[in-house]
């Protein structure tokens, strides 16, 4: 596996993110979300957080050799400002449980290590057995509520949290620290 991280920037980068979106319906179904579309895409490349500088997202398309296998959204310095925010990673639900989130995840760690304390992230409307994914990848639950949309929906949030500089390891002994 040999994972590459680009800045999207060009149209044919932009139709992989949608082929990779359309191959990940089962995230978007258990988040509640629409059907992905290219304006999802476009929202995802460039939405941060009120009060967050554009300049905090780090949106990658992530390739194995040349073939895509994810999307990453990242957001430096958010909710604290020593915390990295995954707001988004996209994986097709048949490349899940291949070792891609791990690798992926030792490569932000390894990218982060020494300048961010938390990597965070939420879940909505977590199953249990992607919440223990995630548990296992060594991350805790720092939250976990039902909470009211504007909507009039009420939405299962659950906030993780990974502490770095850690790195996930495949096999049975999922952490250890960072050797350089």
């Amino acid at each position: 596996m040999k994972l590459t991280f680009q800045t999207v920037r060009s149209m044919p980068q932009r139709n992989a993110l949608m082929k990779l979106y359309r191959g990940a319906l089962v995230y978007f179904r258990e988040n509640g979300a629409p059907m992905p579309t290219h304006a999802t895409v476009e929202t995802d490349l460039h939405r941060v957080p009120e009060g967050i500088k554009p300049s905090a997202l780090h949106y990658r398309l992530i390739s194995d050799g040349e073939k895509p296998v994810a999307a990453m959204a990242l957001i430096l310095g958010y909710p604290q400002d020593n915390t990295l925010w995954l707001r988004r990673l996209i994986l097709p639900t048949a490349l899940r449980d291949h070792g891609y989130e791990q690798a992926i995840l030792n490569a932000v760690v390894a990218k982060y290590q020494g300048q961010m304390t938390d990597l965070q992230t939420m879940m909505i409307n977590a199953t249990p057995e992607r919440l223990q994914f995630w548990q296992d990848l060594g991350f805790t639950v720092i939250s976990d509520e039902h909470v009211a949309l504007a909507s009039g929906d009420v939405q299962h949030q659950t906030v993780l949290q990974f502490s770095l500089p850690s790195v996930v390891k495949s096999g049975n002994d999922q952490r250890q620290p960072m050797m350089v």
